[in-house]
């Protein structure tokens, strides 16, 4: 997994966010959706977590719950790259192109997004506060 950070990746228990602590973070988030791991998924977001959708919409920490525990949805494959994380403090910012192929709905998916999520640290408890994933397009952009 390539990953650029903007600060130094010292680790701190209580204090500031670590490059590690991020990735690891990511690394049972992703495991976690990907096989439907409710509780897990639950445990990671904030209680005002929210979803910004690849076509305008938001959605609830509730409805996102919902969705991966559904029968009409189902990840088979997924990858995150391009992982790229900025760190003020107790927040980071990161950047990753997810690539992911599964059933929503009876229909095959074939995602290929570039996500943003915003992951804080109060105490010693990372909390996805918001993720936004948009299809990479194939236009050229400014």
């Amino acid at each position: 997994m390539a990953c650029r950070n903007d600060q130094n990746s010292t680790h701190n228990s209580a204090g500031n966010l670590s490059k590690e602590e991020v990735i690891a973070f990511l690394n049972t988030y992703d495991n976690a959706w990907n096989t439907k791991n409710n509780k897990v998924v639950d445990s990671l977001y904030a209680p005002q977590y929210r979803y910004f959708t690849s076509v305008g919409g938001v959605s609830s920490r509730a409805r996102n719950l919902e969705i991966l525990t559904a029968n009409y949805y189902r990840v088979i494959a997924a990858n995150r790259t391009e992982i790229d994380i900025s760190i003020d403090g107790n927040i980071a910012i990161v950047s990753s192109r997810w690539q992911g192929n599964g059933v929503w709905m009876n229909e095959p998916f074939n995602d290929n997004q570039r996500c943003g999520l915003v992951i804080q640290k109060k105490g010693k408890e990372l909390k996805l506060l918001s993720e936004h994933c948009v299809d990479i397009s194939t236009e050229p952009s400014f």
